[in-house]
């Protein structure tokens, strides 16, 4: 039951879509920093983090915006109408009986296409295509890696067999030299295998908890006219409660992903110990 009337409802409605929208899309900005960190690091270390970092957040922000917009100026998916009109329905009274009311989902067809579509469908798939580049790109350095040290070892023979051994001594031993190189090649192999690893189980637990609301308003919005709760009274309570568990298991994800950037990344610990000891 809704008590708090119809302006507040449209409001929580939109910051809930802008704040999900932002959440979810943080993601795909990792996805892609971590992209182009393993594709271009030269570039990457070249470039200022304030100006990069910034550039993110406003692409996030305004993407988010976007997602949101609609429902504010009063677009019902076809058309424009009155916005106050349209915020009104918003409220959806829980039984015919009564004149309790509960501030209900967009189920407008067009926007909960577009909404889905550009907080979850869309950020899905650019992340996964993030993902797959990414792996591609640490398989072809370590295959050239892979290459550059077969061909190391190859010349370190080759000076072994033809150097004299006061040549050695003057300038050290090759072997040891590409026994150096070779344990730098696998640190950062695994690191790089590391930080894949993390963000796969980032993209999975992003899945598990946000599929479940995104079919869930998909179908809701696609099959019903309208958001009110008729019908059998023991089937309506199942299906309010599957609707809650889905919408709270989304919200779960944006409370994680802090507490798994903080397990898996030690740079993220790091600042964010910094940024709370400068503050208090």
């Amino acid at each position: 039951h809704w008590v708090f009337g119809i302006a507040i409802c449209n409001i929580w409605l939109s910051l809930d879509v802008l704040y999900c929208t932002a959440s979810i899309w943080s993601l795909v900005v990792i996805a892609f920093d971590r992209f182009t960190a393993t594709a271009f690091p030269i570039w990457y270390r070249e470039q200022r983090k304030v100006r990069r970092f910034g550039c993110y957040s406003l692409f996030i922000w305004l993407l988010s915006g976007l997602i949101c917009l609609p429902h504010l100026v009063g677009w019902n998916g076809k058309k424009f109408i009155n916005p106050i009109e349209k915020f009104k329905k918003s409220l959806v009274r829980i039984d015919n009986s009564s004149d309790a009311v509960q501030c209900d989902l967009f189920n407008e067809k067009n926007y909960v296409l577009y909404s889905a579509t550009g907080s979850f469908i869309l950020p899905l798939v650019v992340m996964i295509d993030e993902c797959i580049a990414t792996e591609s790109v640490c398989e072809e350095e370590e295959t050239q890696l892979q290459q550059r040290q077969q061909h190391a070892k190859r010349k370190s023979i080759v000076q072994q067999v033809f150097q004299s051994r006061r040549h050695q001594q003057q300038h050290g031993n090759p072997e040891s030299h590409h026994h150096q190189h070779q344990q730098h090649i696998q640190r950062a192999d695994q690191r790089e295998q590391r930080a894949t690893q993390r963000m796969l189980i980032i993209i999975v637990i992003f899945i598990v908890c946000w599929m479940p609301f995104t079919l869930m308003y998909l179908i809701r919005g696609l099959t019903s006219d309208s958001g009110s709760s008729d019908g059998d009274g023991t089937a309506s309570k199942i299906v309010e409660v599957v609707q809650e568990l889905a919408i709270w298991l989304g919200y779960a994800n944006s409370g994680l992903n802090p507490i798994l950037y903080t397990i898996f990344n030690k740079d993220f610990r790091l600042a964010f110990k910094k940024l709370t000891m400068c503050r208090s």
